[in-house]
């Protein structure tokens, strides 16, 4: 999973509890480093960018929350092109946020996972893709090329067994993709693997329509 994290807390309740000291031994004794992140309030979207700027060199692998809403909300921010769709698909139409992540997760995956073969061979992304897949195919001798390729079948496998609508089911057409595009460039599409294009993001909605 990695050793470097970001911890979203609240502003005094995690130092209160009788837990922190056993969270920060366990967190030595496993060689992490992490970096706080404090929320005293509703997080709004531009105090989301702020943190995600803030934090970038510490090149952090996962995010941990402890705490109540507002810093759960902070927490699940930056979660990638599916989350990023999902905030204008939500406002502009009738679709539960549950089911366009459900819809787009495999096409999603399937376009990062194109998208960095081709512009960034190196990212390290692609290897934890890789990874992902050997822990779902419970097959952990498969090459990286394998392995991905296993993961986005799984994944389509899963779209189509759990019969996830389509966006046109929701009233969803090719007329809405520029205001949708337009609107989806927040800081979950910050934190993607990789910016998307115009042209990738298009394809991920057209897929699913």
């Amino acid at each position: 999973m990695g050793t470097r994290f970001l911890l979203v807390t609240g502003k005094q309740s995690i130092e209160s509890s009788e837990l922190w000291p056993t969270w920060l031994n366990e967190f030595n004794q496993r060689s992490l480093t992490f970096k706080r992140v404090v929320i005293a309030n509703e997080p709004s979207p531009q105090l989301i960018d702020s943190i995600v700027e803030q934090h970038r060199p510490f090149s952090a692998e996962f995010v941990i929350g402890i705490g109540g809403g507002s810093v759960l909300d902070a927490a699940q921010a930056g979660l990638g092109s599916v989350h990023a769709l999902a905030s204008p698909l939500g406002a502009y139409f009738p679709i539960p946020h549950g089911e366009v992540c459900g819809t787009l997760l495999a096409i999603a995956t399937q376009v990062n996972i194109e998208a960095l073969q081709e512009r960034d061979p190196e990212s390290i992304a692609l290897s934890k893709y890789a990874n992902i897949g050997r822990l779902m195919a419970d097959s952990p001798d498969l090459n990286d090329l394998q392995a991905r390729h296993g993961l986005l079948n799984i994944l389509h496998d899963w779209t189509l067994h759990m019969k996830l609508p389509r966006l046109s089911q929701y009233g969803i057409d090719t007329d809405f993709f520029t205001k949708i595009i337009t609107h989806c460039r927040g800081s979950s599409m910050k934190t993607n693997p990789l910016v998307l294009l115009d042209s990738e993001i298009k394809k991920i909605l057209s897929f699913r329509l």
